[in-house]
């Protein structure tokens, strides 16, 4: 099991790591470039478990730190303050140096997340939008009758989308807009905090937020 590192540049080989004690499916690079984590699975227990390290973008300072958790979490959310692993029906916050901070469960599966640049998060889990601050205590729990397909986050605005319908919310859960287009589902892609792309299958619009 082996972890190229390649440059964006010209695909130069810049290192790599040589993994014989987890299965490693997954990586994220941090927003400030300077490093990235891990995710994988552990191999020494006989329950599920999530090893996440976390190294600099060169290599030169090896492992900087690491953290096991018990459970699978495959997404990982960051701003550049924390991290939020996800898994089944809970979630973890972590600092940048993966510090605990906080963890949040939930009664049924989560199907979408998203976390805000002021260290707030957003979880679609069986009928309910729940918000949250960024110490982990719930700020507004919103009942929702569609399944909710993903959700964008991008500073402090958050999309939410359920088919072809993408709804906006701010990080402390209030309503801001909506919009719906020909489709059978969409995607939302920020250029600000108040200007997005949305995109279905037929076409694609540039919105501007009312509000």
């Amino acid at each position: 099991r082996t972890v190229h590192l390649i440059s964006p540049e010209d695909a130069t080989k810049l290192g790599a790591l040589y993994i014989d004690d987890f299965y490693p499916f997954y990586s994220a690079i941090s927003k400030q470039k300077d490093s990235f984590i891990l995710n994988g699975l552990g191999m020494n227990s006989s329950k599920i478990s999530t090893i996440l390290r976390k190294y600099s973008d060169n290599l030169n300072s090896g492992l900087i730190t690491d953290i096991q958790l018990d459970g699978l979490y495959p997404v990982i959310l960051e701003n550049p303050e924390q991290n939020l692993f996800v898994g089944e029906n809970n979630a973890q916050c972590y600092s940048s140096d993966l510090e605990y901070l906080w963890s949040v469960e939930f009664d049924s599966n989560i199907t979408a997340s998203g976390i805000f640049d002021d260290g707030g998060s957003v979880f679609a889990s069986h009928g309910s939008l729940c918000f949250y601050d960024s110490k982990g205590k719930e700020l507004k729990r919103i009942t929702v009758n569609d399944k909710i397909n993903s959700i964008v986050a991008y500073k402090d605005m958050a999309a939410v989308i359920s088919g072809s319908t993408a709804s906006f919310y701010n990080s402390s859960g209030k309503y801001i807009d909506m919009i719906s287009i020909p489709g059978l589902s969409v995607k939302v892609h920020f250029i600000d905090g108040k200007k997005m792309f949305v995109l279905s299958e037929h076409e694609a619009i540039v919105h501007n937020l009312k509000n």
